[in-house]
């Protein structure tokens, strides 16, 4: 039990941990840039408040979360009771409003990758829950919007 709990711990905080260095390269990044027109300033500050939900997706998470799917509880409030995966929407809104900043429509290619992969693990998770779950989730997808 203590070995799992410390895995949980490594994955849990590990990303959180990286969500915080995220913030701060965008703001130092911000800071330092010598690019200061309108869509430089709204990207960057979108993406920041990006970065801030998706660390109050994952720590509404703390007793649910696991390094792999598997679930202890099924979370409905807050952020959950409005989006269905609002760590996958908020590092997808993130990373968009990043390149949103740079002002080069070809660097949206760069997105369809990651579009691809955090569409994979939405329904692979969505799977999941609605194996745990069933008609209780199906319910809580019926109230989301995303």
């Amino acid at each position: 039990m203590k070995k799992q709990f410390l895995v949980f711990l490594k994955f849990f905080l590990s990303d959180i941990v990286l969500d915080i260095i995220g913030l701060c390269l965008l703001a130092l990044y911000s800071f330092f840039s010598r690019k200061r027109d309108i869509s430089h300033i709204w990207g960057m500050s979108l993406a920041f408040f990006a970065v801030l939900f998706r660390i109050v997706a994952r720590i509404q998470l703390w007793d649910s979360f696991a390094v792999s799917i598997k679930t202890k509880k099924l979370i409905t409030t807050w952020l959950y009771a409005k989006i269905a995966h609002p760590i996958y929407v908020f590092s997808l809104l993130a990373l968009t409003w990043v390149l949103w900043s740079f002002a080069r429509p070809i660097y949206f290619l760069a997105l369809l990758p990651f579009l691809v992969l955090e569409v994979a693990r939405a329904r692979k998770e969505k799977q999941a829950l609605l194996n745990v779950y069933g008609e209780k989730y199906k319910q809580h997808l019926k109230r989301v919007r995303f």
